[in-house]
């Protein structure tokens, strides 16, 4: 039996499937960089990628987390494994060291979204971990460039330019939103936007490095559903509006 069966039957918690996808790319590509939101259960896919990897681990996680890992593990595994070493950024920073040997884990990664910073060195070291596995459900916090860094901490090396410069010349282009009649009546003018440009550079940078899983869905969340309600124009409305656009 295969290494990634016995290690995930070990697991007391059957996975949801944004679960199993961090195990599974982890596991091909040596990083990834998991965008999941609130309620996805990221703890739990990380302590999965931990024992079907099979390799110590170094949780790096906002301080009143600390406590909660370590639960977490005993809840899903029935036991705090001697080879995990939880701590908050602030001690991993004053430290200055990481335990490059297996699993490195960020949580809340966009701590490290600031060059400069020192949860941003900490994940500049962590791309010569043997795995590294960034969790957060904000991977653009202020600025378009946000991404970058935490991507290339996933990836092992530079993936996108951090400098806020070339991410936006390369990444950001704008468009022309034109107002609506009844704005225009009250004289707004039309502004420019930024939009998206150059998407296939960027999706082939994160390509085998990147899982998005939206909150909101899944089994322990209300469904949705939209209904349209198409109410027809009468004769004199649909003069008014032909005039007006």
């Amino acid at each position: 039996m295969s290494l990634h069966a016995v290690k995930v039957a070990d697991l007391l918690t059957e996975l949801q499937p944004q679960q199993q996808r961090v195990v599974d790319k982890l596991k091909a590509s040596g990083g990834l960089l998991a965008l999941h939101g609130v309620g996805a259960g990221k703890s739990l896919a990380s302590i999965a990628a931990k024992e079907n990897l099979d390799v110590p681990a170094e949780y790096v996680v906002p301080a009143p987390l600390q406590e909660n890992i370590k639960k977490e593990f005993v809840k899903h595994t029935g036991e705090m494994p001697d080879d995990v070493r939880v701590r908050s950024y602030e001690k991993a920073v004053r430290s200055g060291d990481l335990n490059l040997d297996g699993l490195v884990v960020f949580d809340e990664a966009h701590r490290g979204r600031n060059p400069g910073t020192g949860a941003a060195e900490l994940q500049r070291l962590a791309r010569n971990a043997k795995y590294r596995l960034l969790l957060t459900g904000t991977g653009v916090y202020n600025h378009p460039q946000d991404i970058a860094p935490l991507l290339n901490a996933a990836a092992g090396g530079p993936r996108l330019p951090q400098n806020a410069s070339q991410f936006k010349n390369l990444f950001v282009g704008e468009r022309e939103l034109k107002p609506g009649w009844f704005d225009r009546l009250r004289g707004l003018e039309p502004v420019k936007v930024p939009v998206l440009k150059n998407k296939k550079k960027l999706v082939d940078a994160a390509v085998g490095y990147v899982d998005v899983h939206r909150s909101g869905t899944g089994p322990d969340f209300p469904g949705r559903e939209d209904v349209e309600h198409h109410v027809p124009m009468s004769p004199r409305q649909l003069e008014l509006y032909k005039y007006l656009e």
